[in-house]
């Protein structure tokens, strides 16, 4: 632009500005010696080299200016700078304005120079023939970057045949920075809780921000509820801040930080790095307790299904989630009302909240083949479930009893007759029927066994089918039946002699589910046959397995008044089996009496075969044998025939009369008696007392061992042993009844040895403090007693017998212990941080250490 100067306008004083050129800054043109092109700034460009001088005069008309006659003066040239202090990001404009001389002007060319951070730093005006006193002015704008600093613009003018005119402007750029802020840093919440959070972005650099950029990024345990989780601002002045807010819901006990990242720049760039903020949740966990009490399980055994209610309540602070019953409801089919169901032997339950009851409704229903079922049992129950952050949680197993209600009674049978029984003799039989409660017709049947003649069927039918005979009653509700018998004293019963004969009854029902109960029973009759001859034979009261003396018997024979062949004393010949004893030599005794006669015999005595025989029966009174009595007597020991247990037999003896003719039956003239005869074993238990119903790991308990001897015989060498695998002795608190004779203990248990002290005693005590090993699923408390009968005293232990085993089998509970640590992470701003720690047991059992 050419202009007219102005009348104000002077010419150029001597003084350059080249002095207060910059450092960077160097003329075009030097004469001197070139700079390195290192020494110059990579923005500034090289300028056509026009040596400069460092005063300029304005040309006068005697000597003319040494260069020409036109020309621009330094003083003539002005650069502004709009604004002079800028921002980051703000624009930088440049006006230049020279004023010609009244000379014409040529070549007139300007440059606009700045160091690095502008969008660009050089701007160049080709203005060519500058007018007389014409006024030019040029304008350059530069946009600064974040890059840009404070500094000068370097303005230079050339013109032909003059130096270049250097001008310097200096301006200021503010550095502007950010930070930013998420509050609160720590939120304390739970599961289901919103929190809400202030996002702050501050300016605090020494210039205005811009295209300010904020992302807030939530954890996967956290799910946006309202607000923003992202804002662009414009521009941030200084010293000022923006802010917004985002309300989020803690769903999940993890992934809950959450950050916030803040940029901002110019034209899409990022001064400087993103700036951030962290937040996180301090997790308070809330902690569910399930519990339940069971109904009695009574289902109707006549009807169809009965309808169960279990109320399950939450008592904790925190829902139950993945509910689970597991229960074997066998024999029974489940109907269970919705949304519980039931699959794979287990119930499972929606989410049951703190404070709230769910009741567990199902209906049991008898099973089709309910004949085939028992009538009671149990269920067990185990309660499992998680709380919101899926820990584990278990409940002390819980036991209801199931029954059968409305059943019949059950149908019970018993039938009596006497021991034993001679031909001819009536045999009176009573059979009981027990039916109470029972409804409909009761069938009796007895099998007549062979030999049995019917002398009364007591009210009921009798039959023969596939030879044998059967009497029949249809009774209602309990009675007695009597039928009678009798074994006729004839050929034809004589193998029956002797013999046991084994008389059974069976009674059947059907009830209401078509069901059919039987019941049995049986009685033992021994046939005796005397043809002449009245027997009986006595024992003495039971013995001790191994005693002797032990038994005394007595044989007592009453002879007929006549005999077809009479027999004689030295004709008799006495046979004791002795089955299960042997003989006390010595104890065997004969006394003879007819009427006012009697003494004791002389006799002899042997043992043949095992059996005591005695012949040569003399009695020095010699009464006559037809109407006489003869008795017999002697002293067994017994024998060991069941070391621990009692047993029973029958045992023989055998009279030959020496003489044939007096009966019937083939063999008939040796009369056979018997007598029930038992022997006593000793018996023993040993229990445990004190451990409760469900057991911990690492639990200790006070455990009281009792044996007690249960038999009227006394017990040898009896020791009572305790291993410890399962169960660690800690202490042995004392004893009491009767005492151990010495203790032995090693790694595998404990001993206490009681040697022959249960002959006498009765009762002896253990007491224990006992600790459960902290390892393993079972709990069973072990314990045996090791005891001899007579037969073994010989002070050697663990021979015979034994009782005990698994003395207790508690249920064992077991711990799950928790510990949680929240917040996960903390971005602490002091230097105190606080962390909140929780121990929970969640398992059934306690934990120990």
């Amino acid at each position: 632009m050419l202009q007219a100067l102005p009348a104000w306008f002077a010419s150029p004083d001597a003084a350059d500005e080249a002095d207060v050129l910059p450092d960077w800054f160097a003329l075009p043109g030097d004469l001197g010696p070139s700079p390195a092109p290192s020494a110059l700034p990579d923005w500034f460009p090289p300028l056509t080299p026009v040596r400069a001088s460092s005063t300029q005069s304005p040309p006068t008309q005697a000597n003319g200016p040494p260069f020409g006659s036109q020309t621009i003066y330094a003083n003539q040239v002005t650069v502004t700078l709009t604004p002079q202090t800028i921002n980051l990001c703000d624009p930088l404009t440049v006006t230049i304005v020279a004023a010609n001389n009244a000379v014409t002007t040529t070549g007139v060319a300007i440059t606009a120079a700045l160091p690095g951070g502008f969008n660009a730093n050089l701007a160049t005006f080709n203005v060519g023939t500058v007018a007389p006193n014409a006024v030019i002015t040029q304008q350059a704008v530069f946009t600064s970057t974040c890059g840009a600093v404070s500094g000068q613009v370097v303005v230079t003018l050339t013109q032909d045949a003059h130096p270049p005119i250097v001008k310097l402007a200096e301006y200021v750029v503010n550095p502007g920075a950010i930070t930013v802020r998420k509050e609160p840093a720590v939120a304390p919440a739970a599961i289901g809780d919103v929190v809400t959070w202030t996002v702050f972005v501050d300016s605090t650099g020494y210039g205005t921000v811009y295209n300010v950029r904020v992302t807030d990024t939530l954890g996967p345990g956290l799910q946006l509820v309202s607000g923003i989780t992202s804002a662009t601002f414009v521009s941030i002045p200084v010293g000022q801040s923006v802010s917004f807010t985002v309300a989020a819901q803690v769903v999940a006990c993890s992934g809950l930080e959450n950050s916030v990242a803040a940029t901002w720049g110019c034209n899409g760039g990022a001064c400087l790095a993103p700036q951030t903020a962290k937040a996180s949740i301090d997790l308070q966990p809330r902690f569910p307790d399930l519990d339940y009490a069971l109904p009695p399980f009574n289902v109707n055994y006549c009807g169809g299904g009965t309808v169960f209610t279990i109320p399950i309540t939450n008592t904790g602070d925190g829902t139950a989630y993945s509910v689970t019953l597991p229960v074997n409801l066998s024999p029974f089919s489940v109907t269970v009302s919705a949304p519980a169901t039931y699959t794979a032997g287990a119930f499972q339950l929606p989410p049951i909240p703190p404070g709230q009851t769910f009741n567990l409704v199902f209906t049991l229903t008898t099973p089709a083949n309910v004949c085939a079922a028992p009538l009671s049992g149990s269920f067990d129950f185990d309660v499992t479930y998680r709380d919101a952050c899926n820990f584990f949680y278990t409940e002390a197993p819980q036991a209801g009893a199931w029954q059968l209600t409305n059943t019949p009674g059950q149908l019970s049978l018993s039938k009596s007759a006497p021991g034993e029984v001679y031909r001819g003799q009536l045999i009176t039989t009573p059979i009981t029927v027990n039916a109470g409660g029972v409804s409909g017709t009761v069938i009796v049947t007895d099998q007549v066994p062979a030999g049995f003649a019917i002398v009364s069927t007591g009210g009921g039918v009798s039959f023969t089918l596939g030879g044998v005979t059967y009497i029949t009653w249809a009774v209602t509700g309990s009675t007695t039946l009597t039928p009678v018998f009798v074994v006729s004293n004839t050929a034809g019963t004589c193998a029956l002699c002797g013999q046991a004969l084994t008389n059974v009854v069976t009674a059947t029902l059907q009830d209401c589910r078509a069901c059919q109960q039987t019941a049995t029973a049986q009685s033992v009759t021994y046939l005796q046959c005397d043809d002449g001859v009245q027997s009986q034979k006595l024992v003495s009261a039971p013995a001790a397995v191994c005693s002797t003396p032990a038994f005394t018997y007595t044989n007592i024979y009453t002879f007929a008044p006549s005999f077809a062949v009479t027999p004689t004393w030295s004709s008799l010949i006495f046979t004791e089996a002795l089955t299960n004893q042997s003989y006390v030599t010595g104890s065997a005794q004969v006394w003879v009496g007819n009427g006012p006669i009697s003494c004791t015999a002389t006799f002899s005595q042997a043992i043949i075969g095992g059996q005591l025989v005695i012949t040569n029966i003399t009695p020095p009174c010699n009464p006559n044998v037809a109407g006489a009595t003869l008795v017999i007597t002697y002293t067994t020991a017994a024998g060991e025939t069941n070391s621990c247990s009692n047993a029973s037999w029958y045992d023989w003896s055998y009279l030959n009369l020496g003489v044939s003719g007096n009966s019937v039956c083939s063999g008939g003239d040796v009369i056979a008696e018997g007598v029930f005869v038992e022997t006593l074993a000793p018996q023993m238990t040993l229990s445990a007392s004190g451990l409760p119903p469900n057991v911990a790991a690492c639990g200790v308990y006070t455990v009281t061992l009792t044996a007690q001897r249960t038999s009227s015989v006394g017990a040898y060498d009896a020791v009572i042993v305790v291993p410890t695998g399962t169960y660690a002795v800690l202490d042995v608190l004392g004893f009491g009844g009767a005492t151990p004779v010495f203790t032995q203990t090693d790694s595998t248990g404990y001993r206490w040895f009681y040697s022959d002290t249960f002959t006498a005693a009765t009762t002896a005590t253990v007491q224990l403090r006992v600790q459960l090993r902290c390892g393993g699923p079972p709990a069973p408390l072990q314990g045996t007693i090791h005891y001899e009968s007579l037969c073994s005293n010989n002070d050697t232990y663990y021979e015979r017998c034994n009782a005990g085993g698994t003395l207790a089998a508690p249920l064992r509970l077991a711990p799950l212990p928790l510990l949680t640590k929240f917040p996960e992470r903390i971005y602490a701003t002091g230097d105190v941080v606080t962390w909140t720690l929780i121990a929970k047991n969640t398992g059934a059992g306690p934990a120990y250490s």
